[in-house]
């Protein structure tokens, strides 16, 4: 059967609907390819769409449709193909509405298979998906069937039915409704003109039971090679290996010391191809190991976004009776045990190299920012100061496009991640005061690349992984967002910024369509107002409605910005999922009460078609 979309006042189809598509012949055609009696023989072809509304997950929307078509159109496969063209229409207010290809179905041979109620019928399935974009919402899912001869060119050798079906409407975008607040506390430049210390530290890291190190897990190997071939005057290298308390690290203690032996030798076989001012016997080396090292351990822990009841549970097992082994086994069995795999142990799995150099003497600052000018001008070599004098200098401005020059200037004497972290918030406070898109978007990437860059050369910092990934989610890259949240977790920093982090991490996995990894990283966050709104939204699009409506209750009584129009609105839309009538007149009339927009933006919400035409809905939405 064949239905309308619309009827009257809008009211969309309550089930999944089975359409006919109705084909007809075009001109005239010739006698001997049969495109009119294909177009004819698919006629009572039904198409079934999930779901039947539209709706974004994240960035993308994702449709099945099943296509059940009458066998007899392969009665002439060796001359035509049927085929269906899937578009997602939009914008159709304008004088030419947009219109989307997502793909197609072919019947041919191995595209489907046969109805195994009825061998007459031919049946496919096969899922399409777009990327969700705020301009296309309202619009219709629409299908096409056409037939065309076998090898030769689609776009001449083809005959459409004359009628485009809509097969759904789109778009529902309530899994979009995040709240996110990022923490955008720049970290203050803390850069004085003193001597510098003369000491480098770089913590590079193996995985679980290898100790073979050649300079490709992860970014300090290559920070290390770098300092090793810039052939700075070096005195003396330290190396101190450990390995982690996880069932593969723990078995084998000598990890530790062979992990140090390792990066040792490639020093020395760095030193031996590159040096000229050091070498292995100018250069003084000391070699140990920490096996079975708590202490580090419980650092780490201590300053995790672990609550605090994990946290001594984690004390009783280490400081309780028994060896290292009964103790890693304890471990092992807690309910914490994946954030330690996750977070702590990877981090543990390290050695650490300790380099002493000789330092340079300080310049005055009236000094340092006049070359600093200079060098950013392009009047003066960038060797005239070294990279921690131009970032210094940098910070005696307080106009952000001469900080930016001075911080670029001091990249070109040497990528050091304090001088990226600092160049990237530089461009985030540009991109935040820029209100053309096109050149937010240009100060975005560039803060990205930076901040990239800083985060990989100095890895345990977790406020350098949490401004890359705002730095990430304000460009739109969700997915790369949450990759930097992750290392963010496994990195350390205070309490405030952990917990912190975590809210964030579970707004972004809403935007990403993952509801259960949000409520999983929620747990370690502090309960505000954000993570509570977020939590009933991930409930809300489980199905889990009474969570959801519990949720939002408990965000009102917490004075949220908005004043509640947020937390209320969705509490009508949970009341719609459940069809739960009454409560969503209540709330949807609370939410006309406290925003004006709110009936305008309820009639174009299809979380309410079912109600539109009501006698509840209308008396809901008067002021």
């Amino acid at each position: 059967m064949v239905f309308s979309l619309w009827s009257g006042p809008p009211k969309w189809a309550s089930v999944v609907g089975v359409l006919a598509l109705s084909a007809g012949l075009g001109a005239a055609l010739p006698a001997c390819v049969p495109y009119g009696r294909v177009l004819r023989a698919a006629r009572p072809q039904q198409l079934t769409v999930e779901p039947n509304v539209l709706e974004a997950h994240g960035d993308v929307v994702p449709v099945t449709i099943t296509a059940r078509v009458p066998a007899k159109i392969t009665k002439w496969e060796q001359k035509v193909v049927y085929k269906l063209d899937i578009s997602y229409r939009y914008d159709e207010r304008a004088a030419v509405p947009r219109r989307e290809y997502l793909g197609s179905f072919q019947f041919t041979i191995g595209d489907y298979t046969y109805d195994p109620t009825d061998s007459r019928w031919l049946i496919a399935t096969k899922s399409f998906q777009f990327p969700y974009a705020p301009e296309k919402h309202p619009g219709h899912l629409t299908a096409r069937g056409f037939v065309t001869q076998v090898g030769k060119d689609i776009r001449r050798f083809r005959r459409d039915s004359p009628k485009t079906i809509e097969l759904a409407p789109g778009i529902i975008t309530t899994g979009r409704l995040v709240v996110i607040r990022p923490r955008l506390d720049f970290t203050p430049e803390k850069y004085v003109p003193v001597a510098d210390s003369g000491s480098l530290e770089l913590p590079v890291y193996f995985p679980p039971d290898m100790a073979y190190f050649n300079g490709q897990y992860g970014t300090n190997a290559a920070a290390l090679a770098e300092f090793i071939t810039e052939n700075v005057k070096t005195q003396s290298i330290r190396i101190v290996g450990g390995h982690s308390p996880d069932p593969v690290d723990a078995r084998s203690p000598r990890l530790a010391l062979l992990r140090a032996r390792s990066v040792e030798k490639y020093v020395k076989e760095l030193l031996d191809k590159y040096g000229y001012q050091n070498s292995r016997e100018s250069v003084r080396f000391s070699v140990s190991a920490r096996p079975r090292d708590w202490s580090f351990f419980l650092d780490r822990v201590q300053n995790s976004a672990l609550p605090e009841k994990p946290i001594d549970a984690v004390l009783d097992s280490v400081n309780g009776p028994g060896s290292y082994e009964r103790k890693a086994a304890r471990l092992a069995d807690l309910p914490c045990a994946e954030y330690l795999e996750t977070y702590i142990y990877p981090m543990m799995r390290r050695a650490l190299v300790e380099i002493k150099h000789t330092p340079r003497p300080p310049r005055p600052d009236y000094e340092l920012y006049l070359i600093a000018q200079r060098i950013a001008g392009g009047t003066e070599d960038a060797d005239a100061l070294t990279e921690d004098e131009l970032r210094y200098a940098a910070s005696l401005t307080p106009l952000l496009e001469d900080k930016r020059r001075i911080y670029e200037a001091a990249l070109l004497t040497g990528l050091s991640w304090p001088a990226c972290h600092n160049l990237g918030l530089i461009y985030l406070k540009m991109a935040q005061q820029e209100l053309t898109p096109r050149v937010r978007t240009v100060l975005l990437k560039k803060a990205v690349k930076n901040l990239t860059y800083a985060a990989h050369r100095h890895p345990l910092s977790a406020e350098l992984w949490y401004h890359l990934a705002v730095g990430q989610q304000r460009l739109g890259n969700i997915l790369e967002s949450l990759y930097a949240f992750d290392y963010a977790a496994k990195a350390t920093g205070p309490a405030e910024l952990m917990r912190q982090l975590f809210a964030d991490k579970g707004a972004l996995e809403l935007l990403a369509g993952q509801p259960d990894d949000a409520l999983a990283s929620m747990r370690y966050a502090e309960r505000t107002t954000q993570v509570v709104m977020n939590q009933g939204l991930a409930n809300l699009l489980k199905g889990d409605y009474p969570a959801a409506a519990a949720a939002y209750e408990e965000a009102l009584t917490m004075a949220p910005d908005d004043g509640g129009k947020l937390a209320t609105y969705c509490r009508a839309v949970v009341a719609a999922r459940a069809h739960d009538d009454t409560a969503l007149g209540y709330w949807l009339a609370k939410a006309v009460a406290l925003d004006p927009a709110a009936p305008d933006r309820a009639v174009q919400d299809l979380e309410f078609r079912e109600y539109l035409t009501t006698e509840l809905f209308r008396d809901a939405l008067k002021r």
